[in-house]
């Protein structure tokens, strides 16, 4: 009986000696995780900034893209060549600052929930200038192809510059 009070009082002091470093090594676990805890949590928001950002530049992209179909459709419609403002750049068309109607099959690549609020409030804006125009080769002398450089922009860090020309009947 006394191996077994003395084992008894052995262990129980060697726990009490060590309740000390238990607790310290709690902390320590507890401090741990806590860490772990929030540095995912912040590397989870910084994910979603840079997925908004991701997806609204592309959002832009496509509206400055569409900004020069508009530019492109506008110089298409035409009868007769542009008259150009004398700004020295020979701008024939400035369109600038509107909230664009961008069609579904544009974006069909952009999450669904974001296509809503991120498109109204993209600005965009294109600018037509003339550059020159030439002899149309096999359309009769009265014709000529003008042509023209189309600079579209949407916000500050997408923009298409896209050269296009149109034969024009002049001389009449």
């Amino acid at each position: 009986m006394k191996i077994k009070k003395s084992l008894k009082n052995s262990i129980i002091s060697r726990i009490k000696s060590n309740a000390g470093s238990v607790f310290v090594f709690t902390a320590l676990l507890l401090t741990l995780l806590t860490t772990i805890g929030v540095v995912s949590v912040t590397k989870g928001s910084g994910r979603s900034i840079l997925e908004d950002n991701y997806y609204r530049s592309k959002a832009a992209f496509y509206v400055a893209e569409s900004g020069w179909a508009e530019g492109a459709m506008w110089i298409g419609n035409l009868t007769f060549p542009p008259t150009f403002n004398s700004d020295g750049n020979n701008t024939v068309k400035k369109y600038e600052e509107t909230f664009p109607i961008v069609p579904s099959d544009y974006l069909s690549n952009i999450n669904q929930e974001k296509k809503s609020s991120e498109i109204e409030s993209i600005r965009y804006g294109y600018k037509i200038q003339y550059l020159n125009n030439k002899v149309a080769p096999g359309s009769g002398s009265n014709y000529r192809r003008f042509f023209y450089k189309i600079s579209s922009h949407a916000e500050k860090n997408q923009k298409i510059d896209v050269k296009i020309s149109k034969i024009f009947k002049s001389g009449y």
